[in-house]
């Protein structure tokens, strides 16, 4: 036979306090219950678990071996609901987020500040990866949310719109460009673009721009993220398109920002599991990211 839940409770009780009266008293239950149940469970084990001098229990050898193993498994509960309770108020636990490399730089930063207020206990891993390799990872886990400036998004992930980005255009102070309030695309054909594949949202969308207006545009130089981009027209290298938060919380030295004509913009979204709940650190992060995007969007 082997031991079960209660059997091992009422072997517990009696093994700290002493006594099946004690042993009543702690479990709430009659001095009887206690002595059957007890009683049952030596006949079934075939092993004599007390001694019973003068109305007083002593534990034998046996006993003493089978409460240390009773003893762990309490401690191991114990240590259970202690985690739980750790978990419930965010005093400990890993947070596993990905975002594109440009909000790595920019608005990242506020996201885990204001995530860290928060939880000050919870451990982060953040990686940026570009579009396709951030949507593989929260498919297969390795991450638990996304933070993504994309259209793309997968079967498997909700994707929640959070701030609609706009593109604006970024030219080196030196020139003539840069005296204008705001550059309208056809204005853009004529000049040396620092551009992106069409395999990245921001190249297709640019992409699809340029034929809806029948701009012809070269790409001087195509690069794969907008902080290159970025720091290629601060070099002079040419003009560069990128979303505004690209150059957020930064300080670009010799460059502009204006808008782009007609307005556009590329929608900045949280991506997460469709098939699992969010834990309760990733849903303060998406508060967290919320809080961020207001705070540089406004």
């Amino acid at each position: 036979m082997k031991f079960n839940l209660r059997q091992i409770e009422v072997f517990r009780a009696i093994m700290i306090t002493g006594s099946i009266s004690n042993a009543a008293k702690l479990l709430h239950v009659s001095q009887p219950a206690v002595s059957r149940l007890l009683s049952h469970t030596e006949n079934r084990l075939d092993i004599c678990l007390f001694q019973r001098v003068k109305s007083r229990l002593y534990p034998t050898p046996e006993a003493n071996l089978l409460f240390k193993e009773v003893q762990g498994v309490y401690d191991g509960i114990y240590r259970i609901n202690e985690t739980a309770v750790e978990l419930r108020n965010k005093k400990r636990g890993l947070l596993r987020f990905v975002v594109n490399p440009s909000l790595g730089q920019t608005l990242a930063p506020l996201i885990v500040q204001h995530f860290g207020q928060k939880n000050p206990h919870v451990r982060i891993n953040m990686q940026t990866l570009v579009a396709h390799e951030l949507i593989d990872a929260l498919i297969k886990q390795k991450a638990e949310v996304g933070i993504a400036v994309t259209h793309q998004s997968h079967p498997n992930l909700k994707t929640q719109l959070i701030h609609e980005n706009p593109l604006a255009v970024v030219v080196h102070k030196s020139h003539p460009y840069a005296q204008k309030k705001q550059i309208h695309i056809k204005e853009l054909s004529n000049q040396k673009l620092i551009g992106y594949g069409v395999e990245s949202p921001i190249g297709r969308l640019l992409q699809t721009l340029f034929n809806q207006h029948d701009v012809t545009v070269h790409n001087h130089i195509e690069v794969r993220l907008t902080s290159i981009a970025v720091a290629m027209a601060q070099a002079g290298a040419g003009l560069a398109i990128v979303d505004l938060l690209a150059g957020a919380g930064q300080i670009w030295p010799d460059v502009v920002l204006r808008p782009l004509i007609p307005a556009t913009a590329l929608p900045i979204n949280l991506l997460y599991s469709s098939t699992e709940p969010l834990s309760l650190i990733a849903q303060d992060l998406l508060y967290a990211t919320q809080k961020a995007v207001a705070e540089v969007t406004t």
